[in-house]
């Protein structure tokens, strides 16, 4: 900046002495003008009296000098025209050094502008910067602090929603193995004891209270198979069979899902004693999916039909139950599916039942011979039942036709082949071949036989909580104490009565409740030969 300015002086100098030194040339040469002029005049005063004489050699002499002045003036001319252009000049050069020193003034108060704006810029930018990054610290560190608490909250959050989820998911299991539970005892009849139902009672009455805050038009098939569940556990058996007539209403439920709560609803229905609205329910599952081909249709068609066959022998339509029954073999006796087959063993054991009560004997032990032939070697637990129940059902249509030896064998056949089984259905077998063993033994005239047969009811099964085992140990105890009073152990028979009406004497269920009239008549018999 300091060289520019330094060189701008000194054009500007230069300048200056030129347009000087032009000055003075002017001067000179107006006084030179001058001078000659004076000249001329005395030499023309002097030459006048010579021009007479020598005016023809003047006359060369004047052009000489005439031209000599014209010379004259035009260089005068010449430089005054020089001097007017370095006037000219010099204005010029005097405008455009104003010009560049105006430039230059303006450039360096614009650099001086800028520098100063940078320097200013940069002290300020420094400060911000610095103040900035003070409270970009300082938020950083609360942003810290507060990531480090949302994270710990992020994570109790988590642990918490976990918690929800697997209390969810646990209460969700429970509801579903509380159905499984209850469903297991309609299909077999109420085979589970009320206590043994306890707990599934409990969770479905729990989950049966939320549903019932819900609008039941949002319900699902789930939601209303739960219900009907909750009531069926309840004993409200109404609500159970509407509950369950509405989840088979339900557009989106899946085929198999409504043959089974159609079913369910029948046997429902049946418990109510409601039998003509039972065998209606059976019907619409084969109305509905009799011509089904997948197995697990198949396996509820079966069901319907087996139900229905004993639903008619409950209303003494003994020959539609055998025709029904026969419809189950028409269609499935050849199936080679476990579920199938159980369905064809129950319905060949059910038939020959039926067979029974009908005195058709011979049919009957032929009959329960077919599910031996079919199914005596089978391994599963299902199949094993229906083969003990129908041994020890052969063996008594073998006792009604007096052939005592016969059922005794079969009895026996039972106790050797099932006789250590743990499963309930098994037991109970084992317990009907020992109860119709120890009358059989009566009918041989073998009382004390026959005594300590029924013993080994009690001893067996005297403590079990099962109904149907409940009902045998009640008949070993019935059948005992007669056979007492037959032997005139009078005291030990009212002793036995008496064992009757102390375990079973608050039962609700029928066949226990029977059982107990007879022990108290019985009872009373013996007292009144006692005279007591």
């Amino acid at each position: 900046m300091v060289r520019l300015l330094a060189i701008c002086f000194l054009l500007w100098g230069t300048a200056v002495a030129q347009a000087t030194e032009t000055f003075a040339s002017r001067d000179e040469l107006n006084a030179f003008k001058e001078l000659q002029q004076s000249k001329l005049e005395s030499q023309k005063e002097l030459q006048v009296k010579e021009l007479e004489s020598q005016k023809a050699l003047q006359v060369k002499d004047i052009e000489t000098v005439r031209q000599q002045i014209t010379a004259v003036d035009k260089r005068v001319d010449d430089q005054l025209a020089q001097l007017g252009q370095s006037i000219d000049r010099f204005g010029t050069l005097t405008t455009l050094l104003s010009v560049v020193i105006t430039v230059l003034l303006v450039l360096g108060g614009f650099l001086g502008y800028r520098n100063a704006k940078s320097e200013a810029k940069e002290a300020a930018s420094d400060v911000a910067r610095a103040s900035a990054q003070e409270w970009f610290d300082k938020q950083a560190e609360q942003l810290r602090e507060q990531i480090k608490a949302l994270g710990h909250k992020a994570a109790q959050l988590h642990i918490e929603m976990d918690g929800h989820a697997q209390g969810v998911q646990a209460y969700a299991a429970d509801v579903e193995r509380a159905i499984k539970t209850v469903q297991e005892s309609i299909v077999k009849n109420g085979a589970q004891t009320p206590s043994a139902l306890a707990d599934s009672t409990k969770v479905l009455a729990q989950r049966d209270r939320e549903l019932k805050a819900s609008n039941e038009d949002s319900y699902s098939f789930d939601d209303w198979n739960t219900r009907a569940h909750a009531a069926y556990t309840a004993g409200a058996l109404e609500d159970a069979a509407y509950f369950w007539f509405k989840a088979a209403g339900v557009a989106d439920a899946s085929a198999t899902s409504v043959a089974k709560v159609l079913i369910n609803r029948g046997i429902t229905q049946g418990q109510l004693s409601q039998h003509e609205a039972e065998i209606a329910s059976y019907d619409e599952v084969l109305h509905r999916f009799g011509d089904a081909a997948e197995p697990a249709l198949r396996e509820q068609v079966a069901r319907a039909l087996v139900n229905k066959g004993v639903t008619q022998g409950q209303v003494n339509q003994n020959e539609a139950e055998i025709a029904t029954y026969d419809e189950v073999l028409r269609r499935f006796g050849d199936a080679a599916e476990p579920a199938l087959r159980e369905q064809v063993a129950m319905a060949l054991l059910y038939k020959g039942i039926t067979q029974g009560q009908m005195n058709q004997n011979e049919a009957a032990m032929a009959t329960f011979d077919e599910v031996l032939r079919r199914f005596g070697d089978a391994a599963e637990p299902a199949l094993r039942e229906q083969v003990a129940s129908a041994k020890v059902n052969k063996g008594i249509a073998q006792g009604k036709l007096k052939q005592n030896e016969a059922a005794m064998a079969s009895f026996n056949e039972v106790l050797r082949r099932f006789g250590d089984a743990a499963e309930p259905a098994l037991c109970e077998q084992v317990a009907r071949a020992l109860v119709n063993k120890g009358v059989t033994q009566g009918e041989l005239n073998q009382s004390e036989a026959e005594i300590s047969t029924y013993d080994e009811v009690l001893s067996r099964f005297g403590d079990a909580a099962e109904p149907a085992l409940r009902e045998q140990v009640a008949m070993a105890l019935l059948y005992k104490g007669i056979t007492q009073g037959q032997l005139n152990q009078n005291e030990a028979a009212m002793a036995t009565f008496d064992e009757v009406l102390r375990r079973f004497g608050n039962a609700a269920e029928p066949a226990l409740r029977e059982t107990v009239a007879r022990a108290t008549v019985n009872k009373d018999g013996i007292q009144r030969q006692l005279n007591l």
